[in-house]
């Protein structure tokens, strides 16, 4: 019979739930240079741009399709009302079908991770027929 492995044992966790003392001092080290509020304002204005570029998109296709009518019906509904709807933009195909279009940005590459909400989950399971 072969002898098992030894066992890692650590030390126990401090009362206070904090990291070990040289953790910690490196998580504060990043934790100073790391801007949250600075990194929001940066993927709203991209999130945006984003949106804005897709609408125009939308439009566009819309007016070499001969459908200048529809073109501007297109709403940005997240603009407009809000971002609780489920989706970004209100558009058309060019037969006149209503299309609901959630907008993912990124300054990534087209394989980067997005957040989709449960919401958007939700509203995209109700209408995936339409």
């Amino acid at each position: 019979m072969q002898e098992a492995g030894r066992l890692f044992v650590g030390p126990p966790p401090t009362l206070s739930n904090q990291p070990p003392p040289d953790e910690l001092e490196q998580m504060l080290a990043v934790a100073r240079k790391f801007d949250v509020a600075g990194r929001d304002e940066r993927n709203r204005a991209l999130g945006k741009a984003g949106e804005e570029r897709a609408i125009e998109h939308e439009r566009a296709t819309l007016r070499d399709a001969g459908r200048d009518d529809l073109a501007r019906k297109v709403r940005w509904v997240s603009e407009e009302d809000g971002d609780g709807a489920g989706y970004d933009i209100e558009s058309f195909t060019p037969e006149g079908h209503a299309r609901l279009i959630e907008v993912k940005t990124t300054n990534g590459w087209e394989r980067t991770p997005f957040h989709i909400t449960r919401n958007e989950l939700a509203v995209a399971d109700a209408r995936r027929s339409e």
